[in-house]
């Protein structure tokens, strides 16, 4: 069982509100905006060091 009280104190407030007003800040309104919230978190998570798996759905 994770320790919350661990996982929490590891998130940084700046952080969160910067990456959630960089989502808002994608140009789309398409079903394509998926994909790009998909490579953003791609980006981030890679910079981070942290593995990413994308699965493809559709024609994306």
């Amino acid at each position: 069982m994770p320790d919350i009280d661990k996982l929490l104190s590891l998130i940084d407030e700046n952080e969160v509100i910067q990456v959630t007003r960089d989502l808002v800040a994608i140009p789309s309104i398409t079903h394509h905006e998926g994909m790009g919230m998909v490579r953003y978190y791609d980006t981030w998570f890679g910079g981070l060091n942290i593995p990413v798996r994308k699965y493809p759905c559709g024609d994306d």
